[in-house]
This record gives C-alpha cells, sequence and structure tokens, in this order.
C-alpha cells in the first residue's frame, strides 16, 4: 500500500508496521526498511512508544475515534495522520498533531526530523490535551462534578431537599487480558 511507497522514498528510515493491520499486506512487496510486527505484547509496545521518532495514521477510511492516537499523543511521539485518522479527538493541525494527505507524508517525515523544536511543542500540546480530555481521572471528576452539580430529587412534598448528594469514589481498573489454555493457566470457561 500507501505506507509501502512512502518507506520507498525514505530508505534511511526504518517503518515499524504494528498490530493486525501488518496481516494485511504482502511481505514480499515490502521495502527493506518497513518492518511488518503484527500483534505485540505490552512490553513490547511500551518500548517501540519510547523509541519511536514519529507516529503515523495513514488512514484513508474508517469511522470511529483511533484509541492508538491518543498512545501516540501520552507517549510524546509526532503524529503524522490523515483527516480521517484523526477524527473524534478535537484536535487541531499544527496544535496538536500535522494533519497531511498521504502524498505529503514523507516530506512532512523529513519536515519534522530536521524541526525537533516545532515537534516538542506539537506534542507536548498533543499530551496535555490528551491529560484533560481523555485520561480516566479527568473524565471521572468531570463526571463527579456532573452528579455534585445535579438538580437534588425533590421531597414526596415536592419542595427540594438540602440533603447533600451522596457518591461512592470512582476506581478505573485496567481490563487484563484473558488466560488462555495457551499460556498453560486455567480454561477458557473459569
Amino acid at each position: 500500500g500507501e505506507i509501502f511507497k512512502i518507506a520507498a522514498t525514505l530508505p534511511k528510515i526504518i517503518f515499524l508496521i504494528v498490530g493486525n493491520v501488518g496481516y494485511a499486506f504482502d511481505p514480499m512487496l515490502k521495502p527493506e526498511n518497513v518492518w511488518l510486527l503484527g500483534e505485540i505484547t505490552e512490553t513490547s509496545r511500551k518500548i517501540i512508544l519510547e523509541l519511536a521518532d514519529i507516529a503515523l495514521n495513514p488512514m484513508l477510511a474508517g469511522s470511529g475515534t483511533n484509541l492508538k492516537m491518543l498512545d501516540y499523543f501520552a507517549a510524546g511521539i509526532p503524529v503524522i495522520s490523515t483527516a480521517t485518522g484523526a477524527r473524534g479527538l478535537d484536535v487541531r493541525d499544527e496544535d496538536h498533531l500535522l494533519i497531511r494527505p498521504i502524498e505529503a507524508m514523507a516530506a512532512t517525515i523529513e519536515s519534522c526530523l530536521s524541526q525537533p523544536e516545532h515537534m516538542a511543542r506539537i506534542t507536548q500540546t498533543a499530551r496535555k490535551h490528551v491529560e484533560e480530555y481523555f485520561d480516566w481521572r479527568a473524565i471521572a471528576e468531570k463526571v463527579m462534578l456532573s452528579i455534585k452539580n445535579a438538580p437534588r430529587p425533590s421531597s414526596s412534598h415536592g419542595n427540594s431537599t438540602d440533603a447533600p448528594v451522596s457518591y461512592t469514589h470512582l476506581d478505573v481498573y485496567k481490563r487484563q487480558p484473558p488466560i488462555t489454555e495457551a499460556d498453560g493457566e486455567g480454561s477458557p470457561d473459569r
């Protein structure tokens, strides 16, 4: 696809294609500087996010929000995306990321690598955006504030009560992947 064309024009840059999207590519057609990693462990994902200089999201179609974009922003990686790839995140070109058509991505990659100060500013803005709008604690605080400021229920006599609204503390737990028989532990029906 298009990513192979971009990579071919930038032979000194390694392109890592991570996740099941890599299975859509024919490995016999890929340039040498493209590595198809497939699905990876959480540890490998964290290492890749630490090592990456730029994250690309060259989506041409689809719907919904690309959650991987939030990972890129949170990791402090400059992001180049198509408009389709950036949808649903309330982000602005040149403030949070660079929104470019696929045809301009190779030139944009070169530009990013030659402007580290500009990219540092963009990544800082993107990280703040994620922390403010997409971090679980920020989301929970907004929910709790909405609950606290919600209209009080009326008493049985039709008068508003002055009783405080009580609510419980929200804890967010990371969902762990299920243990499979291949892991040597448990069974799928546990």
